[in-house]
């Protein structure tokens, strides 16, 4: 939507593999903070607000999210929760920062916060399964060439690296969580 657009920075980041685009990432020029703690319990982004859209993605072909789910090729808005500390999630990634994918289509309001259950079926139903699409996060502790650049994260999965505002955000691009 335009109001999507109004909100994100026009640089876009293409991701690519084997010379052929796999996503391009449009992120927000700055993230919506709300000031919770930070660096505890596994969260780094915290001060993130809950919900809050941080990007778009165009998904080339089929993408295989952080729980090995297919999701169809398409455009798609990108929301941050944290994942839950119950028995389902231990083990899944040393930190809980994720993103949720969501239909372009069905999420039109950069604005909009969505309460826990509302934006997990709007994510369920961009993967069409039981859970929601999620996209793994992790910190960045190096230095990163500006705007963005592609990593291994610590645990040697292909991550986007991307400065968004004052913070310097890792998407991982290729990679999945240990699934219990």
């Amino acid at each position: 939507s335009e109001a999507v657009q109004a909100v994100l920075s026009p640089q876009g980041h293409r991701v690519t593999k084997a010379g052929a685009p796999m996503a391009d990432y449009w992120f927000r020029t700055e993230l919506p903070l709300e000031g919770q703690s930070e660096g505890v319990f596994g969260i780094e982004m915290g001060a993130v607000t809950a919900s809050a859209l941080v990007g778009v993605v165009r998904f080339h072909d089929t993408w295989i999210d952080y729980r090995e789910t297919d999701l169809a090729a398409g455009l798609y808005s990108l929301r941050y929760w944290i994942q839950p500390a119950d028995g389902d999630h231990m083990g899944v990634s040393e930190y809980r920062d994720f993103l949720l994918v969501l239909s372009a289509r069905e999420d039109q309001d950069p604005a909009r916060l969505y309460e826990k259950d509302p934006l997990l079926e709007l994510s369920q139903r961009a993967s069409e399964r039981v859970h929601p699409a999620v996209v793994g996060v992790f910190p960045i502790f190096d230095d990163v060439e500006a705007p963005a650049s592609l990593v291994m994260n610590e645990i040697d999965q292909w991550t986007l690296a991307v400065t968004i505002g004052d913070r310097v955000v890792g998407v991982v691009v290729e990679g999945h969580g240990e699934l219990p």
